[in-house]
Formats: C-alpha cells, structure tokens, sequence
C-alpha cells in the first residue's frame, strides 16, 4: 500500500471519530436539556435535577389519570436515560467534586433519613429513585407508602403498600405481610369512611345451586372459597370471579357445608359438614389431606372451624355440644371442650393463639385455655341462640350476634358488656371485624349487611342487594373486598370506591 492511501485511509478514520465525538457531544447536550440544565452543570446538579424530576413525573403520582399516568412512564423512561449517561459521561472526565454514585440501597437510607426529619417529599423522592434503580426494594414500597400517607396522600400510599404486601406474601415474610395490610386497612377505612355509602356490589356470582354458608378469603387476596349445602366448596380468583376448582369428599357429595376456614398461611382449607367430618384441602391443588372424624350422635354436624394463628391446630364446633381441639400435623384430637347444653355455632381464636371463643344455642358465650382444654368463664347476655362470635385483631374486643337480632361487644379480659348494636330485623348470622379493628360487618336474616364504626357505635352503612337471608361473610386482609353468601344461592363481592 502507497505511503498516500495510508495517509487517505487515517484521514477518513480521523473524520468518522471527529464525526462520532461531536454526535456524543451533542447527545450529551441533549441529555443535559432533557434535564433542564446547561451543558458542563456538575454532577450533583445532574443528581439533583433527575430527583426533582422523578418525583414531578413519577407514574404513581397520576394514580386516577391513565393517559397521565402513561406520559409519566415515558418522561421517566427519558429522565433515568439522560441521568445515567451524563453518569457514565462524568466517570470518564477528571473528577471535579467528591461525589460518588448512589446505589438503590444509599437512596434507601437517605429516604429514611429524610423521613425521620420529616422531609416527607424529599422521602419520597429518594424512595422513588430506590424503586428505580431496584423495582422489588420492599422495604423502599413500604416507607415511601408510610411517607405518601404522611403527606396525606392516602391513595399513593395505600398502592405502595399493596405492592409491598405482594411482596412480603412471595418472600413468605408473613408478619411484614399483614403489618403492610394493616397499614392499607387503616388508610381504606381513612379515606372511605366519609365515603360508606360508595360501597357497591362488583359482582354477582350464580353457580351454587343451594344455600350458600360459608365463604372465606385467601390471605394473599387472590382466592375466593364458597361452601354450599349441595355438599360442595367451590374456589374462585376473587379478581375474576372465575370458578377454577371444586372440592369434594370421598364419595362425591358429602353433606352441606356449615363452615370453612383458610389458614393464615393460605396453604390448607379447611371444611366442616353435616356428615360430622372435618376435612382438609391443600388449596394450591386442590388434594385432600386429612378427614377428621369425632363428632358422635344422631345430631352431630360441625358447625364451626376455626384455624389457629401459626396453623397447627383445628378447632370444631359440633351440634353434639362439643367443641373438639385437633393437631393437624399428628392427625389427631387432642382436647374436647364440653361444657355447653346446645350446639356450638361459631368459634373464634384469640390473636395470640392461646384462647378460644364459643357461641352456642344455650345463648351463652365461652372462653376456653387451648393448651389445657379448659373452662375459663361463660358469658350471659343475649336472650336467643349466637350464632357468630368475633375477635378484634388486638384480641381486646368480643363481638358477638345473636337471634335475638343485637350484636354485642364485650371486653375480652373481663366480660363486661360495652355496648349492644341494634338495627337488624331478623337474626345476626355472621360478623367479621376489618382488619384495623375500627369496622364491624353483620349479616343478618333480614337480607341486608351492616357496616358498624365500633368507636361510636353507628351504623355507617347498609349493604342491599340478596333477596334471601345473608349467612355468611368475609373481608379481604386489606379491608378493601367485602364477599357475601346467602339462601338466595348468589355470592355478591362489594367494594368501597
């Protein structure tokens, strides 16, 4: 090759990466404006505008606004770009100043320190950067959740919440689990309880073709169970309404349900019939595990389970007056409560897992010690049978109803009545507590539920809508679903929104 061509050849090698810095060169300009700054600003400017502008364009901030919401996931996506390759642009120049980069972690713990100053914007502005760099940082869902709620702004905060329960329940960290619920039912019942008469029916589920008994909620949200007294449970996605399984005994049908329960854990199912069985159903399969039998006499069905808090032991209620104690690893019973003179209706476990509750045809209520399987005092009040008892999340409160039509709250550590609530017009089937423990839901005979603030003693609402009696119901861990069984055969989902 001439010593002319090699010189052609550099010359045109000299052009393309003349030509290529001054691209980058104007790339980076480009970077710079999308930032909202002049070329050659310094690194903590460019650090400082791109949190600025996260926090201005972040998409959870237009949480009602899709078409917003939409525009902030495309500036975001434009924003994170220019930042890190002004980042990578500055590592290649001299350092200036001493800052460093920060890493999802360092964003974390400066939103702390931000938050504990009660610097809620700026938390959550560093929070926001920590979501970006690492989208399944938990912990910064969680406290940027604690932040919003600060600031007041209760439906960011209840949305960061949510994301960080979803997590936790993948993680199987099941105490940070139900504290990120309760954190979201506290800030549902802030926002909505001016709003109680939002509540609406979602969804009309027609499938049982009987009188429907029993209806719980999977602690992970996603799960629906229904038990009927054509001898089946059926599973549902509570999202969908879909049906996706349904369980049942040995021998096909074995009797109609009167009672089910999900573990906390959300692994086992748990049923109990007419027949006198227990039955135990792993849910992610829908297998059989374990028949329970015990419960003797002609009138013998189970009308009652209850599943304790660390999902080893299985109580029964029984029309044989009985209330039987089962460990669901060996398979076996070990305690039968006797002590009522009328069928066992409902159950309830304390909190904390050491007592049980009972509300029986003999009108009395009951606490028992689990772990000795003994009478510790009877409760008298109402004048008909319970038929539901109810313990507050805090394990302070008793609520119980009755066919006398009156709900009453009593005071776990004493007995003593603290207010009796009236407004059904037929019998008090079921009550559930919301996860705060400010809410109390009823079903009744009278076709209707009711919404009660237990701090006043109102009534806050009235749900309408089955045609037949309410026997059952349920509310979702984070206190935003309310789902209803009746003799009208239909299961009805609310929401408040």
């Amino acid at each position: 090759m001439s010593q002319a061509h090699v010189m052609v050849q550099k010359w045109s090698n000299g052009e393309k990466l003349a030509s290529t810095r001054m691209s980058q060169v104007g790339m980076i300009e480009e970077y710079y404006k999308i930032l909202g700054l002049k070329p050659g600003a310094s690194l903590v400017d460019v650090k400082q505008a791109y949190r600025e502008l996260a926090m201005i364009w972040h998409p959870d901030r237009f949480y009602n606004h899709p078409q917003l919401r939409e525009k902030g996931e495309e500036e975001l996506k434009k924003i994170n770009e220019a930042y890190q390759e002004l980042k990578n642009y500055y590592s290649i120049l001299p350092q200036t100043d001493s800052s460093i980069d920060i890493d999802a972690q360092s964003y974390y713990k400066r939103g702390m320190e931000s938050g504990k100053s009660g610097k809620y914007q700026d938390a959550i502005a560093d929070f926001s950067n920590a979501l970006w760099l690492d989208e399944n940082y938990v912990k910064a869902y969680k406290y940027r959740g604690l932040a919003y709620s600060q600031s007041g702004e209760y439906h960011h905060a209840i949305a960061d919440f949510t994301k960080a329960a979803d997590l936790y329940w993948q993680e199987g960290i099941l105490e940070d689990y139900y504290d990120a619920l309760l954190s979201i039912s506290r800030l549902h019942n802030l926002v909505l309880q001016p709003l109680q008469d939002k509540w609406r029916c979602i969804r009309t589920i027609k499938s049982h073709t009987y009188f429907i008994y029993a209806v719980a909620i999977s602690p992970d949200r996603q799960t629906l169970a229904s038990g009927s007294s054509e001898g089946t449970i059926k599973l549902w996605n509570l999202g969908t309404g879909k049906e996706f399984r349904t369980l049942k005994g040995d021998n096909g049908l074995f009797g109609y349900i009167q009672a089910i329960a999900i573990s906390p854990d959300g692994r086992i199912l748990v049923g109990g019939s007419n027949d006198k069985t227990i039955k135990v159903w792993q849910i992610r399969n829908g297998r059989e595990l374990r028949t329970f039998s015990g419960h003797s006499g002609f009138f013998a069905g189970v009308k009652s389970v209850a599943i304790s808090p660390d999902s080893q032991i299985i109580a029964s209620g029984s029309d044989d007056k009985t209330i039987k104690l089962w460990n669901l690893e060996k398979g076996r019973e070990f305690h039968t409560l006797t002590g009522h003179n009328g069928g066992v209706n409902a159950l309830a476990i304390t909190p904390d897992g050491k007592l049980i509750v009972s509300g029986s045809d003999d009108h009395t209520i009951k606490l028992w010690q689990i772990n000795k399987g003994r009478e510790l005092h009877a409760i008298r009040g109402h004048k008909d049978i319970v038929t539901s008892v109810a313990i507050s999340p805090d394990g302070q409160i008793l609520a119980s109803g009755s066919a006398d039509r009156t709900i009453k709250l009593w005071q776990m550590s004493s007995g003593r009545e603290l207010r009796s609530l009236k407004g059904h017009s037929e019998a008090v089937n079921c009550l559930v507590f919301s996860p705060d423990g400010q809410i109390l839901a009823s079903a009744s005979a009278d076709n209707t539920v009711k919404l009660w603030h237990l701090g006043k003693g109102q009534k806050l609402r009235t749900l309408k809508g089955h045609t037949g009696s309410v026997n059952t119901l349920a509310i979702s861990p984070d206190g935003q679903i309310i789902v209803t069984g009746s003799t009208d055969k239909t299961i009805k989902i609310w929401r408040c929104d």
